[in-house]
C-alpha cells in the first residue's frame, strides 16, 4: 500500500515555501472500483485533510486513472468495446465513487488526456537526450495480469512442474523475451540505496521500506519501460519510434457503492480507516462493520454527545464560570481517574499527530476513542444528571460539563480527517461551529483548552448555542 500512497512534504517552489503534495496511485480502468481502491483513496484523503488542519498552506491532492496497458486492452476486447469507451466509463465510475465518499481531491488525472500525454512525451525525450534510455533485449518471467517482469526474489514455484508464480499476486508467469527501451536504473542504484536509508525514512511502513531496499540490493538489470506495439496497441507511442509504446509496471470484490448506500459515507470511512493498516491487507466483514460502528460511533461518541446536550442538564442557562471557580470546583470534586483523563486530553493532539503523520490513522483513531471512553466513564462517576437537581452543586456541574464538552470538541476536531461531515455535525451540536459550509479545524482547534488558563472560562460559552435534546447523530445498526 505504501507504494501506492506518496507524500512529498514541505517542498519549495519559486513562490511558496511550504506545500503539501499527496497522490493516490492512478487506478487501472480494466474493472469497476472495489473496496480496496476506496481504502487507498481514503488514506490519501485523510492525509490531505490533516495537512490542511495543520495549516501547511496551499495543498495539492491528486488522484485519477491509468488508462493504458495490456490489461485495459484485453478487458476492452472481452467486453467487445473500443478501449477509449471502456476508459471513459470506468474512469467516471472512479470519479463518482470518490465524490460519493467525500474524497477531497484537487485534481483528477486521466492518462488519456492530452495534458498527460504531452508531459510524458517531454519527460521521455529529456531522459533519452541525457542518455538514460537505450534500446535493448529483455527477457524474464512476465506476469500478464500485473503487466510486469519479475526478479528472482519476486518469484516462487507454481503448482505445475517447472511453472512459476508471482510471490505477491499469485499470478502464473510466462517466460518472455522482447526488444524494448530500457531505463538505466542500475546507474542510480547506489544513490537510491543511500536515499531510502536516510532517516527519517522516505518510505513507510517499515515492511515497504524493506521490500524496496531488497529490490535495489537484488537489482542486476535495467528497467524495461516500453512494450512492442505488436503486443500492446493501447498505449502512448514512443516519440520517434512507432514500433514501441510506453509501459509501466486477489482484488476485493466488495462493491463500495453498495456499502456507502447501506452504512453511510462517514460510517464506511470510519470503518476502513480504523480497521485498515499499511502493513497488511484488511479483512472486510459486514459483521465487523456493524459491531465497530455500533460500539465506537453510536455507543461511545454518539452516546457522549447525547448525554452532554440533554436538555435537563442545561435548565439553569448558566453559560460560564470564572477560572478561579473552575479550579476550585475541580480540586474539590476530582479524583485520580479524573486527572488521568485531563492529562490524556492535554497530550492527545501530539499523540494523534504522530500517528497521522505516519499514515497510521488506525492508531490515531484508537487514541481518540480511548479518550471518549474515558469521558463517558467520567460522566458515570460524577453523574451530572443528579448534580443538576442540587442548587449547591452547580459549579460542580459546570466543571463536569466543561471537561466533557472540551473532550468532545477536541476529539471531533481530531476525527475531522476521518469523518469530516460527522465531526462537523458534532461540533455544531455542542455549539462550537455555527455553519458546516467550508469549515475545517486548524492548529488552534486541536489544542486542548484545558491547558491554557486564559481560555478555561470560554469552555462553557458554547452552551448558549448548543442544539439540545436532538435526535441521535449515530443510530445503532441492527
Amino acid at each position: 500500500m505504501a507504494r501506492c500512497l506518496q507524500q512529498l512534504r514541505q517542498f519549495q517552489t519559486s513562490s511558496i515555501d511550504f506545500h503539501s503534495f499527496i497522490t493516490t496511485p492512478i487506478f487501472y480502468v480494466n474493472a469497476d472500483p472495489h473496496i480496496g481502491h476506496l481504502y487507498t483513496a481514503l488514506l490519501a484523503d485523510a492525509a490531505h485533510r490533516w495537512q490542511l488542519v495543520k495549516g501547511v498552506g496551499p495543498a495539492v491532492f491528486s488522484t485519477g486513472t491509468d488508462e493504458h496497458g495490456l490489461k485495459v486492452q484485453k478487458a476492452a476486447a472481452v467486453q467487445g468495446c473500443p478501449p477509449n469507451e471502456l476508459c471513459d466509463r470506468i474512469s467516471q465510475r472512479f470519479k463518482t465513487l470518490f465524490r460519493s465518499a467525500n474524497i477531497s481531491f484537487t485534481d483528477y488525472i486521466r492518462t488519456t488526456e492530452s495534458r498527460h500525454i504531452t508531459r510524458v512525451e517531454a519527460f521521455w525525450e529529456d531522459l533519452h537526450r541525457k542518455g538514460h534510455m537505450y534500446k535493448g533485449s529483455y527477457e524474464g518471467w512476465y506476469s500478464v495480469p500485473d503487466e510486469t517482469f519479475l526478479s528472482s526474489s519476486q518469484i516462487v514455484d507454481g503448482p505445475e512442474p517447472g511453472s512459476k508464480v508471482s510471490l505477491e499476486s499469485g499470478h502464473t508467469l510466462e517466460w518472455s523475451s522482447e526488444e524494448n527501451y530500457m531505463f538505466r536504473l542500475t546507474d542510480f542504484r547506489e544513490k537510491l540505496l543511500q536515499w531510502i536509508n536516510t532517516k527519517p525514512y522516505p518510505i513507510v511502513p517499515e515492511v515497504a521500506h524493506h521490500q524496496v531496499h531488497q529490490y535495489l540490493l537484488d537489482l542486476s538489470s535495467d528497467l524495461s519501460v516500453s512494450r512492442p506495439r505488436s503486443r500492446l496497441q493501447w498505449g502512448v507511442p514512443v516519440p520517434g519510434d512507432n514500433t514501441q509504446t510506453m509501459s509501466k509496471s486477489t482484488g476485493n470484490v466488495v462493491d463500495p457503492f453498495l456499502q456507502i448506500e447501506k452504512y453511510g459515507v462517514d460510517s464506511l470511512r470510519y470503518f476502513l480507516l480504523k480497521e485498515g493498516t499499511l502493513q497488511q491487507d484488511g479483512d472486510y466483514s459486514e459483521k465487523r462493520v456493524v459491531s465497530l460502528l455500533n460500539s465506537d460511533l453510536a455507543d461511545t461518541l454518539g452516546n457522549l454527545v447525547q448525554r452532554v446536550t440533554a436538555k435537563k442538564l442545561h435548565a439553569s442557562k448558566k453559560s460560564s464560570i470564572s477560572q478561579a471557580q473552575w479550579r476550585a470546583a475541580w480540586c474539590l470534586v476530582s479524583g485520580a481517574e479524573d486527572f488521568v483523563l485531563l492529562e490524556r486530553l492535554r497530550k492527545l493532539s501530539e499523540s494523534v499527530a504522530e500517528h497521522y503523520e505516519n499514515f497510521e490513522f488506525n492508531k490515531g483513531i484508537m487514541k481518540v476513542m480511548n479518550c471518549l471512553h474515558q469521558t463517558n466513564q467520567f460522566l458515570e462517576r460524577h453523574e451530572p444528571w443528579k448534580l443538576v437537581k442540587d442548587p449547591t452543586k452547580q459549579e460542580h456541574l459546570q466543571t463536569v460539563l466543561g471537561v466533557a464538552i472540551e473532550s468532545i470538541r477536541l476529539c471531533s476536531c481530531l476525527l475531522y480527517p476521518i469523518i469530516p461531515q460527522s465531526a462537523t455535525a458534532v461540533l455544531q451540536r455542542i455549539g462550537v461551529v455555527g455553519s458546516a459550509v467550508n469549515w475545517s479545524p486548524c492548529v488552534s482547534d486541536i489544542e486542548c483548552r484545558l491547558t491554557s488558563q486564559d481560555r478555561i472560562e470560554h469552555l462553557y460559552v458554547a452552551t448558549q448555542s448548543m442544539v439540545l435534546g436532538n435526535t441521535p447523530l449515530f443510530k445503532k445498526i441492527s
